[in-house]
């Protein structure tokens, strides 16, 4: 079963408005399926709200009420904060909360990430520089094989392009090695 403090104004728009859904939690409480929780003050309140002129409510409708929540509802005595205690601003309970997440939280483990490539710079030029190569041989086996109908064609220049590219001059590039490990 399922216990509830029912505000005043949930009750009041549950009789104003049956289809609504506060009309339900009312009914709930009706059939036992909720079990409101009331003190001396909230009933005292919900009378005078109820009877408000505003509302227009029949007494008997208001008694009934206030006699369902008494026979169905869990009595208690509201707590107030203890001698000396005042409530809480929202900048006390924001650090209060705050000093508790970072207790109950583990350090965050910091994690260093080495680079994915981890050849040096020379090796990189050079396997580069060996891939061009194996590139451009690659197209000069394509030019070679093109058909005599596609030799004046865009693609034909564009291979005639690469295969003309002299990468004799990169391949002979030796790179520094650096800070003084020449």
């Amino acid at each position: 079963m399922i216990r509830a403090v029912i505000d005043t104004n949930v009750l009041v728009s549950g009789l104003l408005k049956p289809a609504g859904n506060e009309a339900l939690l009312i009914l709930a409480v009706h059939q036992g399926l909720v079990r409101p929780c009331v003190s001396a003050e909230i009933m005292e309140e919900c009378a005078e709200v109820l009877a408000r002129p505003k509302f227009a409510f029949p007494p008997t409708e208001i008694a009934a009420v206030i006699g369902m929540l008494g026979r169905t509802g869990e009595s208690f005595i509201p707590e107030g904060p203890a001698p000396g205690e005042h409530a809480l601003s929202n900048a006390e309970r924001q650090a209060r909360y705050r000093a508790r997440r970072e207790t109950e939280r583990p350090p965050p483990e910091v994690r260093y990430r080495r680079p994915a490539d981890r050849r040096t710079r020379s090796q990189r030029w050079y396997d580069t520089v060996n891939g061009l190569v194996a590139l451009q041989a690659e197209y000069v086996a394509w030019h070679d094989a093109l058909p005599d109908s596609l030799r004046d064609s865009s693609t034909a220049e564009a291979l005639q392009a690469i295969v003309d590219l002299d990468l004799d001059a990169l391949v002979a590039i030796v790179p520094p090695r650096g800070y003084g490990r020449d």
